[in-house]
């Protein structure tokens, strides 16, 4: 059974989630004719000028005080609920597109792809790691060494909240895991630098606000670093340097309760020290603008060097609407998007390398990548489509260079497929119709890509749920 069916009943034992953009909903998305602003931001303008006045209520600094739980996470890394299973045949691999071998070398790393290595104190032993379903996995240099290390979070046979930490040796394998000492209700976490030490740090919710920050220290595990007061229910949250100071920033989409209502906060950090007051944007009234956002995009889309945010929901079509970010962390000058697709999820991306961020879709019907082409301006248009092979349903994706000419390539799992499908990139904003397909030990949740070994090509690692495992998949 595809996991997407049971998204909902599993979210509300791993995460206590008591609200939700909902998932399933189907139709048009509409807004408001009237094009003007009202005072509780209901009304969302149709029109296609980025410069037009903005027609949310003016932005409000908002007191660093807890009303609601962050409740919901990234659509595309959603707990499936299906019983880890052991795969019943060995994984086999295709090459990239684009190179010249013939293997691609394919690792689980339940038990370690390190056992000849013999140099680092770290390979030890956890012990048996008993049923393990990982949900969630984020690849970054979490320790500071410069090396891209692996975080692993998922549940264990009661549906706890399981992580581990593999630390990575730079040449394609990883230490034995250990625990990473992450305590939340939360399986879904958001990572990124926000400060100039090295190390990237885990942002997660303990059973609802504030947002706390975890930091690897030392030898680890993971420890308690930060608090950060929100408001509001936090359904999907990034890390981008807003405020162009070397470190990052904090910025989450948010809602109310009835009358729904959905808005932004930009919470800037002070090189770590601690965060100033966030500043609270409300957007839209879920009621008049016909979308219930769960999405979040986050990067600078109009070239101005400020944050621009692209909200969607997911599983709804046409249902994306554009921000543009000011010097002060508002947000403003909503339009509707309707490109004629049904987004799951997506990553801004320079796919044509016109030095601007277009966007790239995992689309469900009918079973596709998409990208939207950004005009410089801020404006999105469709531009690319290419469809998925018969049975694949591409569920989570990644954009990277997987074969090293400087293009950019898109990798994507499916949640019901044992695969990752790998388009290649042609850097003028198309990619090849004809991917290519590496056999997974099970379908999958998450697909990552990052320089795991010395050569310059990305290689991928993907949390394949059913067979309680991370795998990673070296590039040849």
């Amino acid at each position: 059974m595809s996991y997407r069916v049971l998204y909902l009943a599993s979210l509300a034992l791993l995460c206590h989630c008591t609200d939700r953009p909902g998932l399933e909903d189907t139709g048009e998305t509409s807004a408001s004719s009237s094009g003007g602003g009202t005072t509780d931001g209901g009304t969302v303008p149709t029109t296609t000028d980025p410069t037009t006045s903005p027609t949310t209520d003016p932005p409000t600094t908002t007191p660093m005080t807890t009303t609601e739980p962050p409740t919901t996470e990234p659509p595309t890394t959603d707990p499936p609920t299906t019983s880890p299973t052991t795969p019943t045949t060995d994984p086999t691999t295709t090459t990239f597109p684009g190179t010249e071998t013939s293997d691609t070398s394919i690792t689980d790393t339940s038990s370690t792809s390190s056992t000849d290595d013999t140099s680092s104190t770290d390979d030890t032993s956890t012990g048996d790691p008993g049923i393990f379903t990982p949900l969630a996995l984020e690849l970054a240099d979490f320790d500071g060494d410069g090396l891209l290390d692996l975080l692993t979070l998922g549940s264990d046979e009661v549906l706890a909240v399981e992580s581990r930490f593999e630390r990575g040796h730079g040449d394609g394998t990883f230490a034995p895991f250990t625990d990473a000492g992450l305590v939340s209700t939360s399986a879904f976490p958001t990572i990124g630098s926000l400060d100039t030490t090295p190390g990237v740090d885990v942002i997660l919710d303990k059973a609802g606000p504030p947002l706390s920050i975890f930091r690897w220290v030392g030898d680890g595990p993971f420890e308690s670093w930060m608090e950060v007061e929100v408001d509001n229910i936090l359904l999907n949250t990034k890390v981008f340097d807003g405020d162009k100071d070397g470190d990052g920033d904090i910025y989450a989409l948010w809602a109310t309760e009835e009358p729904k209502k959905f808005g932004l906060t930009f919470a800037p950090s002070s090189d770590g020290n601690f965060f100033f007051e966030p500043v609270d944007t409300q957007v839209g009234t879920v009621s008049i603008v016909g979308i219930d956002p769960n999405g979040l995009l986050v990067g600078d889309l109009n070239g101005d060097g400020v944050a621009d945010a692209l909200l969607f929901q997911s599983a709804k079509l046409n249902s994306f609407l554009r921000v543009f970010g000011t010097p002060q962390g508002s947000f403003a000058q909503p339009k509707v998007i309707s490109p004629g697709v049904v987004p799951w999820g997506g990553e801004l991306a320079d796919m044509d390398k016109d030095g601007d961020l277009d966007v790239v879709l995992a689309v469900l019907e009918p079973p596709s990548v998409v990208t939207l082409k950004n005009d410089g301006l801020g404006n999105l248009t469709v531009g690319d489509t290419v469809a998925a092979p018969n049975g694949f349903k591409p569920f989570s994706i990644k954009v990277a260079d997987l074969v090293g000419d400087t293009s950019l390539d898109v990798a994507a799992i499916d949640d019901a497929a044992p695969f990752v499908t790998v388009w290649t990139g042609k850097g003028n904003g198309t990619l090849d119709t004809m991917p290519t397909q590496t056999d997974l030990p099970s379908p999958s949740v998450r697909v990552l890509a990052g320089k795991i070994d010395a050569d310059d090509k990305a290689d991928l690692v993907v949390a394949t749920f059913a067979a309680g495992q991370a795998t990673v998949i070296l590039s040849p």
